[in-house]
């Protein structure tokens, strides 16, 4: 399909597969300071700047009122705070995070600065290098040059993998691994080497718990090819899986001796319920991101007719996998989807939870996907257009998202433009909040976006039953805060307290002296 044999339209398709690979690469690499640094970036930001939580929360949340400059202190690069203090930050309050990525993004810093930019940009490399390496392994998967070059376009412009190449996270580093990772055990399987794929496996699990589905997968692929092989072929892949476990126990052992914190931080996983019917509309449409994205919400009949038709075509591609595609990745790529996709889903459907909601976690599930559709779309031209049109609606997709200042991957921070929006041109604000859930994360995220003069004033729950508004600010806005605290103040300070902006996760209200 995408190499016809006429001697005209070799050099036609090459320039149009090279146009939408360049046009990837500018989705990656601009406007790379446009969308808002959100809730889990400021964390990124913090920890790349030397801080660790328990320091800057214990230094902020005290009642004190302090300049913006003071609170983005914390954010700024700060060359006496040791490597080691980073790492013991994330062992003590952020175990789920391995240390791989925020140790990168700390030496990262040091040569270049926090700045917004600065800090998504070994994303945007890491994700350019996904390109390539999606083509490796779809060569590896099905030794056809059109499936490899399908693929490698289909990832350049992808919705999901254009977005988080503009995060401040370890999604495109995580994603890169992955396919590295996959690649390696089938060039394992051909050549016998497996130090590759022992290193590459290590790397990812240092950089991201949920690398042990993907480590499933493997691990079930090799269990079902030594069916055929004898029982000896899978020694190589056992012996490998068990080195890289081995050299991930330090960190298995830091994770349970402060397993009560990282209980903690995955509690909304557990405690928030949604009905069925939200739960597998919500993953059908993070499905769907991988090929088109029109917004964050099913809003529309477009949008609902795009998720439905991305679906199916995911589920035709895996059909004619199943039926066609060779013993080395028919297995492979089944499992590569349905262990990601079942570890997530399945305990949120028996016993409630919102843990498959996050696309982030099934990144392997969603390079999958992209490879399924690959091979069913360019093996066959009566299948040309298709190909086309999936190519067209994720460039219009990604184009439809540049430069945005909020997309949906920015979850609980969507709605911090508006905030400050909100509170730009008022004389002196004063901002207050508290520390219930993402409160302090999206404080120090909006901090960013105050004007210069503006001051913040971070409270404990506790200190809301005392609390009295300071004298000598012109503007008083309070973001989010439990009812019982509006209620109070409203009375004690003879004050109304008016919704600005409100959104799923947050609230920002403004306080006005009654007549």
């Amino acid at each position: 399909m995408l190499a016809p044999s006429t001697s005209t339209r070799p050099t036609g398709m090459a320039l149009l597969l090279g146009l939408f690979l360049a046009l990837g690469l500018v989705f990656r690499a601009g406007w790379l300071d446009a969308s808002v640094l959100w809730h889990d970036e400021v964390a990124t930001r913090i920890f790349a700047s030397g801080f660790t939580p328990d320091v800057w929360r214990e230094h902020l949340f005290t009642g004190e009122v302090f300049s913006v400059q003071e609170v983005l202190r914390f954010q700024t690069y700060d060359a006496s705070r040791s490597l080691s203090e980073t790492v013991w930050g994330l062992v003590t309050d952020d175990p789920q995070h391995p240390p791989l990525y925020y140790i990168l993004m700390r030496l990262w810093a040091g040569l270049f600065g926090v700045s917004v930019a600065a800090l998504r940009t070994p994303s945007v490399l890491a994700s350019i290098a996904l390109v390539p390496a999606m083509y490796w392994l779809a060569h590896e998967l099905y030794s056809d040059e059109r499936i490899s070059r399908a693929a490698a376009v289909l990832t350049a412009v992808s919705p999901f993998f254009v977005l988080y190449a503009q995060e401040a996270r370890e999604y495109a580093l995580w994603s890169l691994l992955i396919v590295l990772s996959t690649a390696a055990l089938l060039q394992a399987w051909r050549s016998g080497r497996w130090a590759t794929y022992t290193l590459l496996c290590t790397l990812s699990l240092y950089t991201s718990f949920s690398s042990v589905a993907f480590l499933a997968a493997h691990g079930g692929a090799m269990l079902w090819r030594a069916r055929d092989r004898g029982w000896r072929d899978l020694v190589p892949g056992v012996v490998s899986l068990g080195i890289t476990g081995t050299l991930f126990l330090p960190w298995a052992i830091a994770l349970w001796r402060n397993f009560e914190a990282f209980q903690v931080s995955m509690r909304w996983s557990k405690e928030i319920i949604i009905p069925t019917s939200s739960l597998l509309r919500i993953v059908g449409h993070n499905a769907s991101r991988t090929v088109v994205d029109l917004g964050p919400e099913l809003d529309s009949p477009a949008a609902w007719t795009a998720m439905f038709a991305a679906v199916a075509l995911f589920a035709g591609a895996l059909v004619h996998h199943l039926r066609s595609a060779p013993p080395r990745s028919r297995v492979l790529l089944a499992l590569l989807i349905a262990i990601p996709i079942g570890l997530m889903l399945v305990p949120d459907l028996l016993f409630g939870g919102i843990r498959s909601v996050s696309a982030r976690y099934m990144t392997p599930a969603w390079i999958g996907f992209l490879l399924l559709t690959a091979a069913w779309l360019a093996t066959d031209a009566k299948r040309r257009g298709v190909f086309w049109v999936v190519v067209l609606a994720g460039t219009l997709s990604c184009l439809n998202n540049l430069g945005r200042d909020a997309v949906w991957s920015k979850g609980v921070s969507m709605s911090l433009p508006a905030i400050s929006a909100a509170v730009e041109g008022s004389p002196s604000p004063l901002i207050i909040g508290d520390n219930e859930r993402t409160h302090p994360g999206n404080l120090m995220a909006l901090a960013a976006r105050l004007p210069a003069d503006a001051h913040m004033q971070f409270l404990t729950i506790e200190m809301g039953d005392t609390y009295r508004i300071p004298p000598g600010h012109g503007s008083v806005f309070i973001f989010g805060s439990i009812p019982q605290f509006r209620e109070r103040l409203a009375k004690v300070e003879n004050v109304d307290v008016t919704l600005v902006v409100e959104d799923l996760h947050v609230q920002f209200w403004k306080v006005t002296p009654r007549e």
